[in-house]
Formats: structure tokens, C-alpha cells, sequence
């Protein structure tokens, strides 16, 4: 698993955020929280302690219905770097660490490696640093060209973050770089190669950068921009086109329920705390943003899901993530977006 880079331990930690920091158990080497929604679902999340002095824990989810077995996952940087999953009845949770002590054991018996089982591990490490100055080709129309903003820790270290931008402020106003080296473009018009870049909103300092989905994205951004294949302008589909088949649909929108928010247009589901919603932007190669808010079952925080397409560059798809208490700032988010590209390019 050379994509690797967080531990149990090290990937727990930043979950603490999102939970109530009164644990409801110590006990058998656990510590404990619960997790109740606004819908009355929720969760039971912990934290392991392992007896195996190289293994820095084991993270343990149960969801509060009855019939739901108890799921543990240790990631770790032994045996070359291994991820195990183990599931069981709820009435095992005492029996936890025991569990988790008998399958380290087990491997441990059971591996002839000559390796080390603690043996160090190769793994991607992105070679940027602030204020480098990149050259990526995103399509065949946009060359982008800047400087590198914030990259910090073991964030974005594996081959799918290679092509991180970094982090920058929302009202980030950067110079045009004209100079750039054409022996030193990369060619990352693969649609499997993101071109991706964070925003600070809400004037916020020290934003750390994760790359888990299950994570709130708390005054941040992640913005994530790809090439449409065989783009063909004349079949372009706009977000209006969308939203209005879905609301043909059962249960996904309800038109009668449509409502106003922040100058979206917005119809929730019949069945979940979901909506759809449109926005205006009034740019004419991207007048329309369609916006999905998702309540996210590892976090307290409702995600928005933003989308957008544009027939510059060549057939651009953008996307972005952030918080449901950041829908107010959609129209400011989207307007950094495409002002950044703007500047960024240098496709002549």
C-alpha cells in the first residue's frame, strides 16, 4: 500500500472535531462517543488501544440500530502497510482489544517475510512547496501556470493528490505568470488526474487540509476541476435541464416544496434532508451552478456538492465541496473559481 500515509491513531484525531468530547465509555482499552442526528439516527464511534506496541489503535463504528453488526479498521505502516477490517456481533464490544490482539498475533505467526515487520515503506511525497511555480496542462486550452499555495503534513502525499494546487484564500488575487518552461509542462488531461486546489472561506487562519471525504470541510473548499470528453458544445446540459427531470422523478424534488435561499432555487427531497438546488451566476460560459446538499453519515455538518460546467477551455468540468452553513457564500465561491482560472491560464 504505498499510497499510505495516516496511521489509526493519526486518522481518528481529526474526528474529534466533529464529536462530542465527553466520551460515554473507557473501558477494555476503548474510549467511546456517541453520535445522534437531528433525524434521531447516529453512531457509536472509538478508539482501540492495541496491546501490539508497533499498532497505534483500532477504530471501531457501530450505528445505534439494533441489527447492525460492530465494524472495526486499522490502517497501519507495518507488513509494508496494511488496512484491516474486521466485523461482529455488538454484544462483542468488551471483547474488543482481545480481538484485535489475536489478529496481530496471527499475522505475526503467520508471516515468513524476511523483511522486518516494522520495515520503513516507500511512499509518495509531494515534492511542492509554497511559492513553487507549476505548469500543468488541464486541457488542451488551459495551461495553468502559478504558484503553489499551502501544503502541509501528510495531506494529498499520494499519487491521486500529485496535482494539488494547495490552499489559498477566497478573495486570493494572484499576479498572471507569463514565463514558464515548455519542457516542463505536465500533461494531466487524463480525466483520472484531478486538477485540485482548496479555499479558506470565512476569514479563517490555519485551516488544516484533509483528504477524507469523512471529514467536515469547516471554512474550506475543495474545488476539483476535469477535462469533459469529446466535449461537443451543442449537447451541453445545463443544470435547469437537470433539475427539471429530477423533478419528474418520485421522492428525489418536490416541486410544491420549492423554496428561496441565498438566490438559489431549491426543491428538497420528499424522503431525506436533501435538496437540489440552481444558481444563477450570470457569467455567460457558465450562467448556471447546480448544488446538492447530502447529508453525510460521518459528520454532523450537511455537505454541499456543487457543480458546473463550461464550454471554455475546451469543455470544463468544476466541482466543489463545503459545508451546508457555507451556502451563503456560493456565489463568492464560484466567482474565486473561475477568477483564479482566469488569471492562472496562459493557453495562447
Amino acid at each position: 500500500m504505498d499510497r499510505l500515509t495516516r496511521t489509526t491513531k493519526q486518522d481518528f484525531d481529526p474526528e474529534l472535531a466533529v464529536l462530542d468530547h465527553n466520551p460515554i465509555l473507557i473501558n477494555n482499552g476503548l474510549t467511546c462517543y456517541d453520535r445522534v442526528y437531528a433525524d434521531g439516527s447516529g453512531s457509536k464511534t472509538c478508539l482501540g488501544q492495541s496491546k501490539n506496541k508497533l499498532i497505534s489503535g483500532f477504530h471501531l463504528y457501530a450505528s445505534l440500530g439494533k441489527d447492525e453488526l460492530l465494524e472495526s479498521k486499522s490502517t497501519e505502516l507495518v507488513f509494508g502497510g496494511v488496512e484491516v477490517e474486521w466485523r461482529t456481533d455488538k454484544k462483542n464490544l468488551a471483547k474488543a482489544q482481545q480481538i484485535d490482539e489475536a489478529i496481530w498475533r496471527l499475522l505475526t505467526a503467520w508471516n515468513v517475510s524476511p523483511l522486518k515487520i516494522d520495515a520503513p515503506i516507500k511512499t509518495y511525497r509531494n515534492s511542492l512547496k509554497t511559492g513553487d511555480i507549476v505548469t500543468w496542462k488541464v486541457t488542451p486550452q488551459l495551461l495553468i501556470n502559478a504558484k503553489a499555495g499551502k501544503l502541509n503534513t501528510f495531506e494529498y502525499n499520494d499519487p491521486n493528490g500529485k496535482f494539488f494546487l494547495g490552499q489559498f484564500p477566497v478573495n486570493y488575487v494572484p499576479k498572471k505568470i507569463l514565463k514558464f518552461k515548455p519542457e516542463e509542462i505536465k500533461d494531466i488531461t487524463d480525466i483520472n488526474n484531478a486538477f485540485k486546489f482548496d479555499l479558506i472561506i470565512n476569514n479563517a487562519k490555519n485551516i488544516p487540509i484533509f483528504d477524507n471525504s469523512m471529514y467536515p470541510l469547516l471554512n474550506q473548499v475543495r474545488v476539483t476541476l476535469q477535462p469533459v470528453e469529446n466535449f461537443d458544445s451543442s449537447k451541453l446540459t445545463w443544470p435547469k435541464k437537470r433539475i427539471d427531470y429530477l423533478l419528474t422523478l418520485n421522492g428525489l424534488a418536490n416541486k410544491r416544496l420549492k423554496y428561496e435561499a441565498f438566490g438559489l432555487e431549491c426543491y428538497p427531497s420528499d424522503e431525506s434532508n436533501n435538496s437540489i438546488c440552481l444558481g444563477i451566476t450570470r457569467h455567460p460560459h457558465h450562467p448556471q451552478v447546480y448544488l446538492y446538499t447530502s447529508k453525510n453519515v460521518h459528520s454532523e455538518n450537511m455537505t454541499i456538492y456543487a457543480t458546473s460546467y463550461t464550454n471554455l477551455y475546451g469543455g470544463l468540468r468544476v466541482e466543489w465541496q463545503a459545508t451546508v452553513k457555507d451556502l451563503k457564500n456560493w456565489k463568492e465561491i464560484d466567482a474565486a473559481i473561475w477568477r483564479l482560472l482566469d488569471t492562472w491560464n496562459v493557453y495562447s
